[in-house]
């Protein structure tokens, strides 16, 4: 599926600091075989916390680092923001739900659909609650399954 994105990071700590870490990203790659070869943008000094306090001092090389969560976002192409996904700093980011997430955000704006939980490509989605039975019978004229009147049920649209 051509999805038409780029993914891109946005680090909240000094340069020096991103590119240490990019250095030891390059060196280990092939242990957790994963290429990144998406842009990182680099902050000059480190950002301020969500409450507008600035970050404590530098810490000792062996402790945590300072940040205390870690997210993704998405952006449409209108420059709104679509989805966030926050972690605690002990989680790894799970790349393959950020695609499941791309996937479903742009398959719903184009066909009026939501995707359920876990929902994978290929599998049925739920006619959106925006859309009344009259429309969805023009929309979907092979008809719907409704296990709940509320629920209408549709194979994914191409």
């Amino acid at each position: 599926m051509l999805r038409k994105i780029m993914p891109g990071g946005v680090p909240s700590n000094s340069m020096a600091r991103n590119l240490r870490a990019a250095r030891s990203s390059i060196r280990s790659r092939s242990l957790i075989n994963c290429a990144s070869r998406w842009p990182g943008l680099v902050r000059a000094r480190p950002s301020r916390s969500s409450r507008g306090r600035p970050r404590p001092p530098a810490t000792p090389p062996r402790a945590l680092p300072p940040t205390t969560r870690r997210s993704a976002t998405s952006w449409s192409s209108d420059k709104k923001i679509k989805l966030v996904m926050v972690y605690p700093m002990t989680t790894g980011r799970n790349f393959q739900e950020i695609l499941r997430s791309i996937d479903s955000l742009q398959m719903t704006a184009k066909h009026r659909v939501a995707t359920p939980a876990d929902w994978k490509q290929g599998e049925d989605v739920i006619i959106a609650g925006s859309v009344s039975d009259d429309e969805a019978k023009t929309i979907y004229p092979q008809g719907w399954k409704a296990p709940k009147p509320y629920i209408r049920i549709v194979p994914q649209p191409k």
